[in-house]
């Protein structure tokens, strides 16, 4: 049971204006009441990333309480709702007149049961609720609530099947035991070991597949990657192109290039796992797993870790 408390004389009036049209809450799941026509606090929620991929992806959702009023609104208390389990009330405390409050809160993809159901190229929504209620003289009453989904979208895996050395003065050399076949996009998730590095420069090694009914015709055969937010480009160098290839031919060599794939180094301006390439405007999008990359290509690739840190950037010299 909740200790009593006893509550402001501009609490009270708050919630006598609501008494009339608003009920009791339970901590329980919120079965979406109808919200009334004007409340005291208003509450919206976000989420980062906007999308999702894969089970290993972490949501990180921020809910943002606003007092539209003149007065100071004390005893006010959040309930998040996502993957099926609601968090234990978190209390606000009070929120200060025409001011505002953040909190954060934060899931898993693998914590929500319609991942399991949901396949490659399917979307499916992973919900969060949020219960925002205020408590004068033990009574909890319940004043605004909102809702929101993140899509899940996952994609293949790209099932590389690491190899590892160390060269003489501990240099490691971490490569793929055989060619992987990609088609279009898929997921690669750098391999986990704590002695040897595996985010840095990596070498891919695209083999073309050429058409079966016009193998001579000439065909783009290119190669980019990207962190788990579409706009986050994997480049070598900042404000270089995300993307190497171009036409391709028979008699030509394999696809090859170089692209940078970030860590846990806090680079400026970068969180963790965020690639070099901003997106639009420069802008750069939270991540939902540092540990993986999409790699889009169309043929037999190989990676090759080179370095942890890419070489002088070109010069137009």
């Amino acid at each position: 049971m909740r200790v009593k408390r006893r509550a402001t004389l501009t609490t009270l009036a708050v919630v006598a204006l609501l008494a009339a049209t608003v009920g009791t809450a339970t901590a329980k799941k919120p079965n979406k009441p109808k919200p009334p026509s004007a409340v005291p606090i208003a509450v919206s929620m976000d989420a980062e990333p906007w999308w999702v991929h894969e089970d290993a992806d972490r949501i990180r959702y921020t809910v943002t309480l606003e007092n539209k009023t003149s007065a100071a609104i004390e005893d006010v208390y959040v309930e998040f709702t996502a993957a099926e389990v609601t968090d234990p009330l978190f209390d606000i405390g009070t929120i200060d007149a025409n001011d505002s409050t953040a909190i954060e809160f934060e899931r898993y993809v693998s914590q929500f049961s319609e991942e399991e159901k949901c396949d490659i190229g399917a979307e499916c929504a992973l919900s969060a609720y949020v219960v925002v209620s205020v408590v004068v003289d033990g009574e909890e009453t319940v004043i605004t609530q909102t809702e929101m989904s993140t899509p899940l979208m996952p994609d293949p895996p790209c099932n590389f099947v690491y190899e590892r050395a160390e060269e003489p003065g501990g240099t490691w050399v971490i490569d793929v035991a055989a060619p992987v076949e990609v088609d279009d996009l898929c997921i690669w998730t750098l391999p986990v070991w704590g002695d040897a590095p595996t985010a840095g420069v990596w070498e891919i090694t695209l083999s073309p597949i050429p058409s079966e009914t016009r193998p001579k015709r000439p065909m783009s055969a290119t190669v980019d990657v990207r962190d788990g937010v579409p706009g986050n480009w994997c480049t070598q160098w900042i404000g270089t192109s995300s993307r190497f290839g171009g036409t391709w031919r028979t008699e030509d060599p394999d696809i090859v290039g170089q692209v940078y794939l970030p860590g846990d180094e806090n680079m400026p301006s970068l969180g963790d796992g965020m690639c070099l390439g901003g997106g639009q405007g420069g802008d750069y999008f939270a991540v939902g797993n540092p540990k993986s990359f999409y790699l889009r290509a169309d043929g037999y690739v190989t990676v090759r870790w080179v370095s942890e840190v890419p070489g002088d950037p070109p010069t137009d010299n």
